[in-house]
């Protein structure tokens, strides 16, 4: 099975929480990378914490290409999908962008909306 995850950079204790409020869905084979940038003293919600397919990763260096960098090199799926934390993501919409690229074989770069 071709493996996906979700890249998400956010930032400050207020993002985390933005991002335990996606509701994230539990997929075969999808994971998610949220790379959390100016944490402060923000603790990471059970919600999150307590899900083997979120791994958090905390930046400590400034700037929005830092922070989804940091995302990239924390990534290991096949497929990498960069995201948002304001964004909402369902079950078939992830399967559909993992369907595309299996079937796309000579993409290696695609946008999605």
């Amino acid at each position: 099975m071709t493996t996906l995850e979700v890249l998400i950079p956010t930032h400050k204790p207020d993002g985390i929480r933005r991002v335990e409020a996606m509701n994230l869905p539990e997929i075969d084979g999808v994971g998610y990378v949220v790379s959390w940038q100016n944490y402060g003293d923000g603790v990471i919600p059970d919600a999150l914490a307590s899900r083997s397919d979120v791994k958090i990763v905390k930046c400590d260096r400034p700037g929005v290409s830092v922070n989804r960098n940091n995302a990239l090199d924390n990534a290991s799926a096949d497929i990498l999908l960069i995201g948002d934390d304001d964004l909402i993501y369902t079950a078939e919409r992830l399967d559909a962008v993992r369907r595309i690229m299996e079937q796309k074989h000579d993409v290696y770069y695609s946008s999605f909306r």
